[in-house]
């Protein structure tokens, strides 16, 4: 019985010696794991540098990473890369880790860098191989082929989902479009002219050659363009100005009077019809071309080349502000002035 112990303990004391490190590794359960340049995880190599792993494949977006470094001596880390940030460069001997980020990558094609971590007086150097994955494109775009806006001008929303910046282009200066979380933002202007306008606006990348979608906007003109000749309630009238809120049109017909007479004759002309402000004529004599052209294709008398009356008072009671149609200047005379005269009604939309 004493013979069959003896050999038992002789046994056992054989298979202990055959363990590296003379003994199970306890990091991984007893498994010898295969890794670059051979050996267990807590053997420290006396002779080399040791990376592991020696290749890293690495996502297209920005992040941080983390190698083992097994090394005799101190060691430094360097690159050449500018798309690889070291966040450790230096390190001491024995069991060490390597920390290092990749920039964000927006190429369709995989990249590949290197990182050497080295001890030139000993003579060691090891080379990690970083490869950053190749930038995949999502473009999705809601489907949408026109949009139709009213002539106050609109904003709307087409959805976009994207993970790159990509493009947008419009072939008229009244559509606008912004990027914005949602996707693009597309406005149009105030629209005061006759007959449909009609743009396009293209979303689209150039850098990864995405063709995307092309939309038509279409714009619907106002119940009464610039220009048009409108009636309300029986007093004729051409439209000179149109926003958001308001219309406003001009009397088809004038008169020459004193400038108490005058805001009596525009009182007279309908109801509602005023003398128009310094401003407002301001505002019908940019565009007086257009109403002449109205006025005459009507039959009726265009603008005379001379100064009309305002209904802007100057500080002094006895005078009032005039707009010289023919040289587009401004002054003030006595109220008891002859001028001519045309009346204006403003309505709302």
């Amino acid at each position: 019985m004493k013979k069959i112990f003896i050999l038992l303990a002789a046994v056992g004391m054989i298979f202990t010696a055959c363990t590296p490190g003379g003994g199970l590794d306890d990091d991984n359960n007893g498994n010898n794991t295969e890794q670059p340049g051979g050996g267990n995880d807590d053997v420290i190599p006396t002779d080399k540098i040791v990376i592991k792993p020696s290749t890293i494949t690495v996502e297209a977006a920005a992040n941080s990473y983390i190698v083992a470094v097994r090394s005799p001596c101190s060691w430094r880390a360097t690159t050449e890369e500018d798309w690889i940030t070291l966040e450790t460069e230096l390190g001491i001997d024995g069991k060490q880790q390597l920390i290092f980020a990749v920039k964000d990558y927006w190429e369709t094609e995989p990249r590949e860098g290197k990182i050497v971590v080295s001890n030139s007086e000993e003579g060691f150097s090891a080379e990690l191989t970083v490869v950053q994955k190749a930038f995949v494109p999502i473009f999705e775009i809601e489907d949408i082929q026109t949009l139709e806006y009213d002539c106050k001008g609109q904003s709307k929303t087409i959805s976009v989902t994207a993970n790159f910046d990509y493009d947008v282009t419009t072939t008229a200066d009244w559509v606008t479009c912004n990027k914005n979380e949602d996707g693009i933002q597309i406005s149009t202007e105030l629209y005061k002219y006759e007959n449909n306008r009609t743009a396009e606006v293209k979303i689209y990348s150039e850098k990864y050659n995405l063709e995307g979608r092309t939309i038509t906007i279409t714009q619907t003109p106002p119940p009464y363009p610039i220009g048009s000749l409108v009636t309300i309630e029986g007093a004729k009238g051409i439209v000179f100005h149109f926003d958001a809120t308001e219309t406003k049109i001009v009397s088809v017909t004038e008169t020459k009077a004193n400038w108490y007479n005058a805001k009596t004759w525009c009182s007279n002309y309908g109801t509602g019809w005023y003398l128009p402000s310094k401003d407002e004529l301001q505002m019908i004599y940019v565009i007086k071309s257009t109403i002449d052209s109205t006025l005459s294709a009507n039959g009726y008398t265009t603008f005379a080349g001379d100064c009309y009356w305002s209904s802007t008072e100057h500080s002094h009671d006895d005078y009032a502000y005039i707009l010289s149609f023919k040289y587009y200047v401004s002054n003030y005379i006595f109220k008891s002035s002859v001028c001519y005269v045309r009346a204006i009604l403003a309505f709302e939309n």
